[in-house]
């Protein structure tokens, strides 16, 4: 310890006490930051009609290791411009893209068939609704209604997120995105935000914000790097009734979130989140299965 014996400091083994404690109490911080990158806990609530039940997960978009994914376009390119995506469940498309973290995304219209059926099959063809954004090619362009753009989530290249009603403009100087969906002809819900300003914005939010259904959010503080995914099982009463949208902002808000969307819910609703230390985790889906849909958006943490 620098009586000046044996020479000088670079001359001492790497099996030293002093040096191992080092080199484990590095491991250590390494290994926390990995897990700590992405914490997922479970959800549960209590509601006038019955439990609700899921999982949050907190993002720290900060860490470089963090990668957002969102689906690309399809290749090759299909020859009916209304085709934006191929139908495909989330579990399997986490599986494939190797993500530690993925949701469903967008709102999305199944392309009919020339007998008329509305199916979500797996490889269907579909119209992805609102902004799509993946390593910054536009699969799907921001959707207006009387000059208004949908509410959506862009991600930008210096690892931040913002939440609000998107513009072309602004989702062409972004990376990834996706979106909720906004007012139109068929719903007279305003197409708000689901929080926005740390207010809650729920009940003009759409899809149906004073139902129950199963529910796909997320958000982000007020600094833009750390994300909030809340998914609330729905339509099993032995497990989980589902969230109306004003107690889903409610959760949020309570959770440090600042803005956040509404994304496609209902049968659509997936989580799934496979760390490299652990089993895969799920929610329960209301159909049974995984429904196959349009986009996701998943986080991978790189090596």
């Amino acid at each position: 310890s620098g009586s000046g014996r044996g020479g000088n400091h670079g001359d001492r083994p790497i099996s030293s006490p002093r040096m191992l404690k080092h080199i484990l109490l590095l491991a250590l911080f390494l290994g926390g930051c990995a897990r700590h990158s992405i914490q997922v806990q479970k959800f549960e609530a209590t509601t006038p009609d019955g439990p609700a039940r899921g999982y949050v997960a907190f993002i720290d978009l900060a860490d470089p290791r963090i990668e957002v994914v969102v689906d690309g376009p399809i290749s090759p390119k299909p020859d009916d411009p209304k085709v934006e995506a191929i139908l495909e469940p989330t579990d399997a498309w986490a599986h494939r893209e190797h993500t530690t973290l993925a949701i469903n995304a967008n709102f999305f219209s199944v392309i009919h068939s020339d007998d008329g059926k509305h199916q979500y099959i797996k490889g269907a063809q579909a119209d992805i609704l609102g902004l799509s954004l993946s390593r910054g090619q536009m699969v799907s362009p921001p959707r207006e209604f009387n000059g208004e753009p949908d509410p959506a989530i862009i991600f930008s290249s210096d690892r931040r997120a913002k939440v609000g009603h998107i513009t072309k403009e602004q989702a062409v100087a972004a990376r990834d995105g996706v979106a909720g969906i906004g007012r139109s002809d068929s719903d007279k819900t305003e197409g708000a935000l689901l929080v926005e300003q740390g207010i809650n914005r729920g009940t003009g939010a759409r899809v149906a914000p004073t139902k129950r259904h199963p529910r796909t959010a997320v958000g982000v503080d007020a600094t833009g790097r750390h994300l909030v995914v809340l998914v609330v099982d729905g339509r099993q009463p032995n497990w989980s009734v589902g969230a109306t949208l004003p107690e889903l902002a409610d959760w949020l808000i309570q959770r440090g979130v600042r803005d956040a969307i509404n994304l496609d819910g209902g049968g659509s609703t997936a989580f799934i989140y496979d760390p490299a230390d652990g089993p895969e985790v799920t929610n329960k889906p209301s159909d049974g299965n995984f429904r196959p849909t349009a986009n996701h958006l998943g986080f991978r943490i790189k090596p």
